[in-house]
């Protein structure tokens, strides 16, 4: 299967869904000619998108981007502009990884205090733990832990957290018309006719569009400069997930509720 090139929407579902459960192992196998770099690069810039759609709409309720998933993103982008120091990203890391496992799971054996204080007024708002933890800055978070063990394991991209990801927009504000029990417990059989229809969905097949432009456009950089970089960093500025009409109607329920 040539997976940079493939239209995923042509596909039968039952071959998207294979797609979707092998892409780990289809994303290294496409990239085994890249460098380490552009595997990293790759996941940022798909990351990107998603960082400029969550901005856009904390901006439309006069919330700023939580400070941890800011700096995350911003070492991220340092280290690939070769402004930072793998040392210095592993610190950072070390720092901001005790913040989100404390958030998520209570656990302060090894919470940088003094951090949190600089983090802690963010999570006293229900609507970042909703739009921006999991899915988001722990997506990123991932992608420096990448960096600092020097090795790809393309997490965000796998199955269980691409899916998880569209699978919350898509159900949550109705972008497609889906299978779905309000209650939102299915039955195995139930449960395999809702995610099918996820990933059949336009939404989903345009993600995945995304995915792979992203990899394209790594796959055709010849020299990982700083100049080369940042260039890129500036073109991806106005990329976002979602179309326009999908982006204003997740704003009109987020307003309403």
């Amino acid at each position: 299967m040539n997976f940079l090139n493939m239209d995923f929407m042509t596909l039968k579902v039952q071959e998207k869904q294979k797609v979707i459960y092998e892409i780990k192992e289809l994303l290294n196998k496409m990239t085994k000619d890249y460098t380490f770099e552009q595997k990293i690069l790759a996941q940022a810039l798909f990351m990107e998108r998603y960082y400029h759609f969550l901005q856009r709409l904390l901006d439309t309720i006069s919330m700023p981007v939580p400070a941890v998933l800011k700096d995350i993103r911003n070492y991220l982008w340092r280290y690939l502009k070769k402004e930072c120091s793998v040392e210095e990203l592993e610190e950072f890391h070390r720092v901001s990884d005790s913040i989100l496992i404390y958030i998520l799971v209570d656990d302060d054996d090894n919470l940088d205090r003094a951090a949190w204080e600089k983090y802690k007024e963010d999570w006293n708002n229900v609507l970042y733990f909703n739009l921006c933890l999991d899915e988001a800055a722990s997506e990123w978070s991932y992608i420096l832990e990448q960096i600092v063990t020097g090795d790809i394991n393309w997490y965000e991209l796998t199955d269980g957290e691409l899916t998880a990801i569209m699978g919350y927009y898509i159900d949550t504000f109705d972008l497609e018309p889906i299978y779905k029990k309000e209650d939102g417990c299915y039955e195995a059989l139930e449960c395999d006719r809702y995610w099918a229809e996820i990933y059949d969905s336009q939404t989903f097949g345009n993600i995945i569009s995304m995915l792979l432009e992203d990899l394209r456009v790594v796959k055709n950089i010849e020299e990982m400069s700083k100049k080369q970089i940042q260039k890129i960093y500036t073109q991806y500025q106005d990329k976002k997930f979602f179309e326009e009409p999908q982006i204003e109607k997740i704003i009109k329920s987020l307003n309403e509720n």
